[in-house]
């Protein structure tokens, strides 16, 4: 069985965590039931947390890497800006 173990309490890691279970059934559906728990001290399984959970440094993060690798990538752009339409097709 996997595991989904949340070492914070916050409600985008929860979202995470249901997202990631989702997934992983989608990808996996024969991979039995996948567990989801609140384990600050887990060392197996899928970890899931904010960065300062990892010992991260965000804010520190934003002056390491020099603007000209990232300006104009959290532009918001539609997917027409992106690429062109594809036509969406159903099979069963």
């Amino acid at each position: 069985m996997l595991k989904i173990n949340k070492i914070t309490s916050n409600s985008t890691v929860d979202f995470a965590a249901e997202e990631l279970k989702k997934y992983l059934r989608m990808m996996m559906p024969e991979g039995g039931d996948i567990k989801i728990a609140y384990a600050p001290e887990a060392s197996d399984g899928f970890r899931l947390g904010l960065m300062q959970d990892f010992g991260l440094n965000v804010f520190m993060l934003e002056f390491r890497i020099p603007s000209h690798y990232y300006n104009g990538y959290f532009q918001h752009k539609s997917n027409s800006e992106n690429r062109p339409e594809e036509r969406i097709t159903h099979t069963h």
